[in-house]
Parts: C-alpha cells; sequence; structure tokens
C-alpha cells in the first residue's frame, strides 16, 4: 500500500482535473470542425494521456496543474499562439515535460516511505530520474511535431535543428524543477503530523 499525499485536499481540486478531462474531450470535435481537420490527433492523445493518469496521480494537485496545463498547451497551438507569442513555446515546453515528468514519476515509482524523505540519495535520485522523465517527454514531444509538420503538413508547427534541441533542454530543465519542488513538498508532507491519509491507506510503501 503506497502513502497517498495530500489525498483529498479539496473536492474542487479534484473538480478542476476532471473538467479539464472532460473538456480535452469535447476539444476534439471542436477542433476538427473549427480548426483543421488533423488536430484530432493532437487533442485525441491529450484525452488518451489524462484518461490514463485519472486514477493513478494521487497528488489531486499535481492532476489537476497536469490537466490543465496538457488541455491549454494543445488550445495555444490549436489556435496558433505559439509563432506570434514571444516565450510562449518556450514556458510550454518546460512546464509541460516539467508536470509530465512528476506525474510519471509518483506513478512508476510511488511516494517514498518516511525513511527515504531524509538525505541527499533519494533528493539526488528524484532530480535525476524526473530530468530523465523531462527530457524523455519532450522528445515524445518533438517526435510527434516531427510526424505533425510532415505526416498532415501542419504548417503552424515549425521544426528546425535550433529549435529541437532548445526544446529538449527546456524539458530536462523543467523535469529538474519539477524534481526540486516535488521532494520539497513531499519531505514537507512527510514530516508534517497534520497531514491526513485517506482511510484504508498506510503510511509506507512497499
Amino acid at each position: 500500500m503506497s502513502l497517498r499525499l495530500s489525498e483529498f485536499p479539496s473536492p474542487r481540486i479534484a473538480y478542476v482535473a476532471d473538467h479539464a478531462r472532460v473538456l480535452a474531450a469535447l476539444s476534439v470535435p471542436t477542433a476538427v470542425i473549427w480548426c483543421r481537420p488533423e488536430y484530432w490527433l493532437r487533442f485525441s492523445l491529450v484525452v488518451v494521456t489524462l484518461w490514463l493518469t485519472r486514477r493513478r496521480v494521487r497528488d489531486q494537485l499535481l492532476d489537476a496543474a497536469f490537466c490543465a496545463a496538457m488541455v491549454l498547451a494543445a488550445w495555444v497551438g490549436a489556435v496558433g499562439w505559439y509563432p506570434i507569442v514571444p516565450g510562449l513555446a518556450w514556458l510550454a515546453h518546460a512546464v509541460v515535460p516539467g508536470l509530465s515528468a512528476a506525474v510519471l514519476y509518483t506513478v512508476v515509482d510511488g511516494p517514498p516511505p518516511p525513511s527515504r524523505q531524509e538525505g541527499t540519495a533519494y533528493f539526488g535520485r528524484c532530480v535525476f530520474l524526473m530530468t530523465t522523465f523531462g527530457l524523455a517527454t519532450a522528445t515524445a514531444w518533438e517526435i510527434y511535431e516531427w510526424c505533425a509538420r510532415h505526416s498532415f503538413l501542419i504548417g503552424t508547427i515549425y521544426v528546425d535543428y535550433d529549435g529541437t534541441i532548445g526544446d529538449l533542454v527546456l524539458g530536462g530543465i523543467g523535469g529538474g524543477v519539477a524534481g526540486l519542488v516535488l521532494t520539497h513538498r513531499r519531505s514537507s508532507q512527510g514530516s508534517d503530523p497534520s497531514i491526513k491519509v485517506a482511510p484504508g491507506t498506510s503510511s509506507t510503501a512497499f
């Protein structure tokens, strides 16, 4: 049984995540009608990703932030704001991989038991893994952009060598920063006796 940090902190946070998932599902036909037909692929991938993580991310604040960022990033690309708003693409390529890395870490590795919450070993491991997950997410994003550019001929997606390297670096930075935030947040929650664990759960991970 795994530790469920910030389980049920507020019903409103859970509502944000689920409303973002519903919005993502409604965006598939909306994007096809109002934008380009090929955008069904972008929003379909977002829908699949968000629903796969629905019951697997125990930290509801992280879940809500991840869902909102995914939907927002997809729509910003669909309406063509990335090329015209300076710095917006850089922000998205850092934030989305960073949140994705945090989600991947909580799903794959799980929250640590109290004995692992202190010391540089756990801290370094978490930051290293989440930087790697951030790079992996950024790589998947670049592969999608290349495929979309060459398969669907989406003119609003610009793929070049310098941009690809920059996006990968931003993804790694986003993952590393998310690792720092997550380790600090978990350590604070793990040392706070007021943190409540949901009924039927344990405070250790096996």
